[in-house]
C-alpha cells in the first residue's frame, strides 16, 4: 500500500483531517506493509519497480495528482 501526500489538507478541520504519518504507524503496528510517498513521480517510481505480473494497481485521488495515471500506464508499459 502506498499513501502519498494529502492535498489541500489545512482546508479541513484538523479533526476532519487524514494525518498519512498517523495512518502509516497505525498500518506498521498491525503489520501491514506501507508506504508514504510525497508526489507522483515517486509513487510511480516505487510502483515500477515493485509491481509483478498478475498485480493489480489501483489509484484513488481527488484530482489529477500529477498525471500519475498516464505516467504510471507509460511506465509500466515500458
Amino acid at each position: 500500500m502506498i499513501v502519498a501526500e494529502v492535498a489541500r489538507l489545512e482546508q479541513l478541520v484538523p479533526e476532519e483531517r487524514l494525518y498519512p504519518e498517523k495512518l502509516m504507524q497505525d498500518l506498521k503496528a498491525a503489520g501491514k506493509n506501507a508506504d508514504y510517498l510525497f508526489d507522483a513521480d515517486a509513487v510511480v517510481m516505487h510502483t515500477s519497480t515493485n509491481v509483478q505480473g498478475g498485480d493489480i494497481v489501483v489509484v484513488f485521488s481527488n484530482g489529477g495528482f500529477g498525471g500519475i495515471q498516464g505516467k504510471l500506464m507509460e511506465r509500466l508499459a515500458a
